[in-house]
Protein backbone atom coordinates (compact mmCIF):
# COMPACT_ATOMS: atom_id res chain seq x y z
CA UNK A 1 0.00 0.00 0.00
CA UNK A 2 1.52 3.20 -1.07
CA UNK A 3 1.61 5.67 2.21
CA UNK A 4 -0.54 7.83 0.89
CA UNK A 5 -3.46 5.66 -0.01
CA UNK A 6 -6.80 5.76 0.74
CA UNK A 7 -9.68 8.53 0.03
CA UNK A 8 -9.31 10.24 3.24
CA UNK A 9 -5.50 9.63 4.37
CA UNK A 10 -4.51 13.19 3.76
CA UNK A 11 -6.89 14.67 6.44
CA UNK A 12 -6.22 11.92 8.87
CA UNK A 13 -2.27 13.00 8.53
CA UNK A 14 -3.33 16.28 8.11
CA UNK A 15 -4.71 15.89 11.86
CA UNK A 16 -1.73 14.39 13.21
CA UNK A 17 0.41 17.21 12.00
CA UNK A 18 -2.02 19.63 13.92
CA UNK A 19 -1.75 17.46 17.02
CA UNK A 20 2.04 17.90 16.63
CA UNK A 21 2.13 21.37 15.73
CA UNK A 22 -0.57 22.73 18.54
CA UNK A 23 0.23 20.18 21.53
CA UNK A 24 -3.35 19.99 22.59
CA UNK A 25 -7.04 19.01 21.10
CA UNK A 26 -8.75 20.61 18.46
CA UNK A 27 -11.21 22.89 18.94
CA UNK A 28 -14.38 22.20 16.99
CA UNK A 29 -14.75 25.34 15.01
CA UNK A 30 -14.46 26.53 10.93
CA UNK A 31 -10.64 27.21 11.22
CA UNK A 32 -10.48 23.73 12.86
CA UNK A 33 -12.03 22.12 10.05
CA UNK A 34 -10.36 24.09 7.14
CA UNK A 35 -7.05 22.23 8.31
CA UNK A 36 -8.64 18.56 8.57
CA UNK A 37 -12.28 17.89 8.81
CA UNK A 38 -11.22 14.69 10.43
CA UNK A 39 -10.27 17.02 13.56
CA UNK A 40 -13.65 17.82 14.10
CA UNK A 41 -15.67 14.72 13.52
CA UNK A 42 -13.33 12.05 15.21
CA UNK A 43 -12.27 10.89 18.92
CA UNK A 44 -8.58 11.85 19.28
CA UNK A 45 -6.94 8.74 20.68
CA UNK A 46 -5.48 7.43 17.46
CA UNK A 47 -3.79 10.91 16.68
CA UNK A 48 -2.71 11.34 19.58
CA UNK A 49 -0.63 8.16 19.70
CA UNK A 50 0.22 8.67 15.91
CA UNK A 51 1.43 12.12 16.87
CA UNK A 52 3.23 11.26 19.45
CA UNK A 53 4.91 8.07 17.77
CA UNK A 54 5.79 10.28 15.07
CA UNK A 55 7.09 13.10 17.47
CA UNK A 56 10.84 12.40 16.95
CA UNK A 57 10.86 12.94 13.23
CA UNK A 58 9.90 16.55 11.28
CA UNK A 59 6.29 16.97 10.43
CA UNK A 60 6.75 19.65 8.17
CA UNK A 61 8.78 17.54 5.26
CA UNK A 62 5.81 14.39 5.21
CA UNK A 63 3.25 17.02 4.91
CA UNK A 64 4.77 18.24 1.67
CA UNK A 65 5.38 14.82 0.26
CA UNK A 66 1.77 14.23 0.89
CA UNK A 67 0.71 17.06 -0.83
CA UNK A 68 2.72 16.08 -3.76
CA UNK A 69 1.29 12.66 -3.73
CA UNK A 70 -2.14 12.89 -4.87
CA UNK A 71 -2.37 11.16 -8.68
CA UNK A 72 -3.88 13.35 -10.82
CA UNK A 73 -4.59 10.75 -13.18
CA UNK A 74 -7.14 8.68 -10.07
CA UNK A 75 -10.62 7.73 -11.36
CA UNK A 76 -9.40 7.17 -15.11
CA UNK A 77 -9.16 3.83 -17.45
CA UNK A 78 -6.33 1.81 -15.72
CA UNK A 79 -5.94 3.96 -12.72
CA UNK A 80 -6.26 2.93 -9.33
CA UNK A 81 -4.08 4.00 -7.45
CA UNK A 82 -5.17 7.05 -5.56
CA UNK A 83 -1.72 8.55 -4.33
CA UNK A 84 2.31 7.52 -5.68
CA UNK A 85 5.29 8.24 -4.04
CA UNK A 86 7.48 10.14 -5.99
CA UNK A 87 11.12 8.96 -7.09
CA UNK A 88 13.66 10.91 -4.65
CA UNK A 89 11.23 10.71 -1.75
CA UNK A 90 13.90 10.88 1.40
CA UNK A 91 12.94 8.15 3.48
CA UNK A 92 13.17 10.26 6.79
CA UNK A 93 10.03 12.05 5.01
CA UNK A 94 7.93 9.36 4.87
CA UNK A 95 9.18 8.30 9.00
CA UNK A 96 6.32 9.74 9.97
CA UNK A 97 3.23 8.29 7.87
CA UNK A 98 5.15 4.68 8.57
CA UNK A 99 4.93 5.28 12.31
CA UNK A 100 1.21 6.24 11.80
CA UNK A 101 0.20 3.47 9.86
CA UNK A 102 1.83 1.00 12.74
CA UNK A 103 0.05 2.79 15.14
CA UNK A 104 -3.55 1.70 12.78
CA UNK A 105 -1.70 -1.62 12.41
CA UNK A 106 -1.19 -1.70 16.69
CA UNK A 107 -5.26 -0.97 15.97
CA UNK A 108 -5.95 -3.71 13.99
CA UNK A 109 -3.67 -6.26 16.11
CA UNK A 110 -5.53 -4.99 19.25
CA UNK A 111 -8.94 -6.23 17.33
CA UNK A 112 -7.07 -9.85 16.26
CA UNK A 113 -6.92 -10.13 20.04
CA UNK A 114 -10.34 -8.99 21.30
CA UNK A 115 -12.07 -11.19 18.84
CA UNK A 116 -9.91 -14.35 19.60
CA UNK A 117 -10.47 -13.07 23.56
CA UNK A 118 -14.36 -12.99 22.62
CA UNK A 119 -14.84 -16.28 20.86
CA UNK A 120 -12.50 -18.02 23.72
CA UNK A 121 -14.76 -16.67 26.84
CA UNK A 122 -18.00 -17.45 24.65
CA UNK A 123 -17.03 -20.97 23.11
CA UNK A 124 -14.32 -21.96 26.29
CA UNK A 125 -14.00 -26.11 25.59
CA UNK A 126 -13.73 -25.59 21.92
CA UNK A 127 -10.17 -24.17 21.76
CA UNK A 128 -9.86 -24.40 18.27
CA UNK A 129 -12.69 -21.93 17.73
CA UNK A 130 -11.17 -18.99 19.01
CA UNK A 131 -8.12 -19.38 16.55
CA UNK A 132 -10.83 -19.76 13.32
CA UNK A 133 -12.59 -16.83 14.71
CA UNK A 134 -9.23 -14.35 14.68
CA UNK A 135 -7.90 -16.08 11.36
CA UNK A 136 -11.75 -14.94 9.22
CA UNK A 137 -11.04 -11.60 11.09
CA UNK A 138 -7.34 -11.56 10.10
CA UNK A 139 -8.60 -12.35 6.50
CA UNK A 140 -10.61 -9.47 6.30
CA UNK A 141 -9.58 -7.71 3.03
CA UNK A 142 -10.56 -4.44 4.47
CA UNK A 143 -9.44 -4.70 7.56
CA UNK A 144 -6.22 -5.94 5.82
CA UNK A 145 -6.20 -2.39 4.53
CA UNK A 146 -7.25 -0.44 7.26
CA UNK A 147 -4.53 -1.38 9.31
CA UNK A 148 -2.28 -0.77 6.96
CA UNK A 149 -2.98 2.49 5.99
CA UNK A 150 -3.28 6.30 8.06
CA UNK A 151 -6.77 5.89 9.57
CA UNK A 152 -8.53 6.02 12.87
CA UNK A 153 -10.74 3.28 11.27
CA UNK A 154 -8.49 0.52 13.00
CA UNK A 155 -8.59 1.68 16.13
CA UNK A 156 -12.77 2.26 16.14
CA UNK A 157 -12.62 -1.47 15.31
CA UNK A 158 -10.39 -2.46 17.49
CA UNK A 159 -11.30 -0.44 21.00
CA UNK A 160 -15.33 -1.38 20.09
CA UNK A 161 -13.89 -5.22 20.09
CA UNK A 162 -12.15 -4.47 23.14
CA UNK A 163 -15.06 -3.37 24.69
CA UNK A 164 -17.01 -6.09 23.74
CA UNK A 165 -14.94 -8.75 24.92
CA UNK A 166 -14.46 -6.78 27.92
CA UNK A 167 -18.60 -7.29 28.27
CA UNK A 168 -18.33 -11.12 27.96
CA UNK A 169 -15.23 -11.24 30.53
CA UNK A 170 -17.60 -9.97 32.85
CA UNK A 171 -21.07 -11.45 32.74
Amino acid sequence: IPPFEGHDVLAHFRAIAYLRTHRQLARIDAATAAESYELVQQPPLYYAVAAAASAPWPIEEALRVAATSVNPYFGGPENYRQSLTLPGTAPAALRPVTLARLVSLLGGLMLLGAVWRTAKLVAPDRPHFALAAAAVAAGNPQLLFLAGTVTNDAWAAGTTAVALACGFEAR
